[in-house]
């Protein structure tokens, strides 16, 4: 039986998705029938709202203390998407609000299959900055580590992508600054059991842009943060392989690296203290396993990886090394999940600010606590200035009585007027007791020729979202296709930039011995054969040197050229999905318009009718 708050709450519309599963919700339906998901938990003001024009919005699925996150139907061209909208308030704040939208610049200069794709991003007329995300139904790391340590191979595998999706962001001078598991999405995959997509670069440090102000402050999650992030030293690449250090530590022990009783120790250790070796949490861990996290840790940024494309090369070794281990694919023991290595899941705490990083600790050790499952009241209203499309349903009120048809999917409009004008023609012949006046048909007769035309603008319609959504298709593959050209190359150039450094160390140590041997020994034929020796050796170091900074330069040059190349032919795709876009937004437009004739033509209807029955 249902309750009768349950009876009086808002019901999906036709359309909407479970943000859990991403199974689509029976119209009309309270909740998702695979993960009891409410429909109602996620509504708020914004709930039915077109934002800027194009974006309907279904449900709310995150709220922090700074944004709140929504599933939306972009109306052009039909595709489900996620879009991130700030607090009206800090909407006003120019710091803010360059703060917010430099997450859209950063996400779209990467590009990559493991980083969130940003599509669109902008102000609506009310002044509220936003920005569209693809829409990726799954869930977080943190859901996931908060049933106990994972698999060692998933561990691995999640561990790899999200180097990949960094060693994008580093290549294109985007440093993450605040990588942990609430801002790593796993999604199921048929392939494989987890796609990684990284998510929240809204403090994402753009290496050639100034800094938004001139404090000093951290904006990272301690539990996260890498010695010389919390100290105010220099921010490299290298500070984000620390916190995927973190982060993979946590996903093969469960626990963080420090036992700490107050969140304020956690930043002191990290620059203070060595982590607790992950073999002390579990001994099942293998060595290997253990020494990679450990170089990820270490406390001078020299001493890590080089770079994520370095961090990947050993991950695939690692995997290649203990492929017949079955250790990889053991799972953990299970634990209480508020018992798990000293500490507990997070939850949001009330008051506790997820995205105001510049204001405090972002996330939180907390107990377990049970949440209400009763949803909120029904909104009574929405503010008018949100909402583009009036409400319909509602009888005529005059001699029709019909209900005229809901403003629903522009594609569905003629089959919806169709059917009213069925019934208002049934009525007609109730009313007139037989066949209508002339000029009642003539009016009827109109009306179809309105929807009719409104069936060719909505056979363009889907022809143009067809279009557009091919030109997205090829966009992303486009994207995909050079990102793995920039991956391959840039790997080649990380391999070559090793070698040319330990030929660089090598022609160093030459110089030095010579100097020695000049120095030190007697003059005589041994000193001299000794003394040429070495320069012998050093000429051929240099050659190779020389040799390997060419490499390496005509491999920079390539990348800046796959990158420009890249640029160009975004730039046309960009251009034909504009020009497609207006021709949407005339299609829209169109059907909207003959949307509006038609309720007007009814309101006519209604009083024509109405005075000839007042004349019989």
């Amino acid at each position: 039986m249902i309750s009768r708050e349950l009876a009086t709450a808002p019901r999906a519309p036709r359309g909407a998705r479970c943000p859990n599963c991403g199974d689509v919700l029976p119209a009309g339906s309270l909740r998702c029938e695979r993960d009891g998901w409410l429909y109602s938990d996620q509504l708020d003001a914004f709930s039915g709202a077109t934002l800027a024009g194009r974006y309907r919005v279904i449900a709310r699925l995150g709220r922090g203390g700074m944004s709140s996150v929504y599933l939306a139907r972009h109306l052009m061209i039909d595709r489900l998407a996620a879009v991130k909208v700030l607090r009206s308030d800090l909407s006003r704040d120019p710091v803010h609000r360059d703060r917010f939208l430099r997450e859209a610049r950063a996400v779209n200069r990467i590009q990559h299959e493991n980083v969130i794709d940003i599509t669109d991003y902008g102000e609506t007329s009310e002044g509220l900055v936003y920005l569209v995300m693809e829409y990726v139904p799954g869930e977080s790391l943190l859901a996931a580590i908060a049933r106990g340590p994972l698999a060692l191979r998933r561990a691995l595998d999640i561990a790899r992508q999200i180097a990949s999706g960094l060693a994008r962001a580093h290549q294109m001078e985007v440093i993450h600054r605040d990588l942990k598991p609430d801002n790593v999405l796993l999604i199921p995959r048929d392939d494989r059991r987890d796609q990684v997509k990284l998510l929240d670069f809204g403090i994402a440090k753009l290496l050639d842009q100034p800094s938004l102000t001139l404090s000093n402050k951290v904006f990272g999650t301690p539990g996260y943060i890498a010695p010389e992030y919390a100290t105010g030293g220099a921010i490299t690449p290298r500070t984000d392989l620390y916190s995927l250090g973190v982060v993979l530590y946590e996903m093969v022990t469960g626990a963080l690296p420090f036992d700490v009783e107050h969140l304020g120790e956690l930043m002191l250790k990290h620059v203070m203290e060595p982590p607790v070796p992950p073999r002390a949490r579990l001994p099942s861990i293998p060595e290997p396993i253990e020494r990679l996290v450990l170089r990820c840790l270490e406390k001078q940024p020299e001493q890590r990886f080089q770079n994520a494309h370095e961090l990947i090369e050993h991950i695939d070794a690692l995997r290649r090394e203990l492929s017949g281990d079955p250790v990889l694919d053991a799972l953990p023991p299970p634990r209480e999940p508020a018992a798990v290595m000293g500490w507990t899941p997070s939850i949001e705490v009330p008051g506790v600010d997820r995205d105001a990083a510049d204001e405090g600790p972002t996330r939180v050790r907390a107990s377990l606590v049970p949440l209400p499952l009763t949803p909120p009241r029904p909104r009574e209203s929405s503010p008018n200035h949100l909402l583009n499309i009036p409400r319909g349903g509602a009888g005529t009120g005059g001699v029709l009585d019909v209900a005229a048809p809901e403003r629903v999917d522009p594609v569905e409009r003629p089959r919806a007027w169709r059917a009213f004008i069925d019934a208002v023609t049934t009525r007609l012949a109730a009313v007139f007791w037989g066949e209508a006046p002339a000029d009642v048909k003539g009016r009827l007769g109109a009306m179809r020729a309105r929807v009719a035309a409104m069936d060719v603008a909505v056979t363009q319609l889907e022809i143009d979202r067809v279009r557009a959504l091919g030109v997205e298709a090829r966009a992303r593959e486009l994207r995909i296709d050079h990102g793995n050209a920039v991956d391959a190359l840039a790997a080649t150039l990380t391999q070559l930039g090793r070698e040319r450094d330990d030929s660089a160390a090598r022609r160093a140590t030459l110089l030095r011995r010579r100097e020695q041997v000049q120095r030190g020994a007697p003059a005589g034929a041994a000193a001299l054969g000794a003394s040429d020796a070495i320069l012998w050796e050093l000429g051929a170091c240099e050659e190779t040197l020389r040799e390997q900074v060419a490499a390496c330069d005509a491999l920079e040059a390539r990348l800046h050229d796959i990158e420009s190349q890249l640029t160009q032919e975004e730039r046309t795709l960009a251009v034909e999905l504009d020009a497609l876009i207006r021709e949407l937004s005339v299609a829209l437009e169109s059907i909207d318009g003959l949307d509006g004739a038609l309720r007007a033509d009814v309101a006519d209807l209604d009083a024509t009718v109405a005075a000839m029955s007042a004349d019989r």
